[in-house]
């Protein structure tokens, strides 16, 4: 994952003890699209609280017993699948995942050049503190999902 990562994301680096504390913790958060190329995406998500982004390259060890939120903490796909609806699964599979474990809120952090395709999902900009790891111009956004049925 972390190949992908430093393509996708390299001004935002996290080693591989983070892909794997969060597997450890919550493998149906974690997913890969795969292909006959192999890995060409993936994402990470566990359950978690609202506005309390986890900074850049942290590991958990362990998850809250009440969260009140699935925490999209990365997902990235490799320009080669961009546009071909990876993304729309892929967010879909979130938010089914979300409803599966009785959390209404799909929280995550933009990166700047995302903010825009976030909005367009229904994703909302809320304010939130802790943003710091991640740089300026990222964003906490949230999403109802219960909304959508």
């Amino acid at each position: 994952m972390s190949a992908i990562a430093s393509e996708v994301h390299p001004d935002y680096p996290e080693s591989d003890r983070v892909f794997l504390d969060r597997l450890g913790l919550f493998a149906k958060g974690c997913m890969v699209l795969e292909s006959g190329r192999g890995i060409d995406g993936y994402f990470i998500s566990h359950p978690w609280h609202r506005h309390t982004p986890v900074p850049l390259d942290t590991e958990l060890h362990q998850l809250p017993h009440d969260p009140d939120c699935l925490y999209l903490h990365d997902i990235a796909l490799r320009q080669t699948v961009r546009g071909s609806g990876a993304s729309q699964t892929a967010i879909a599979h979130i938010e089914q995942l979300a409803r599966e474990h009785d959390l209404n809120l799909v929280a995550l952090v933009s990166l700047p050049a995302a903010t825009r395709f976030w909005h367009m999902a229904g994703y909302e900009t809320r304010p939130c503190d802790g943003l710091q790891s991640y740089g300026d111009d990222t964003a906490y956004m949230e999403r109802n999902v219960n909304s959508l049925r």
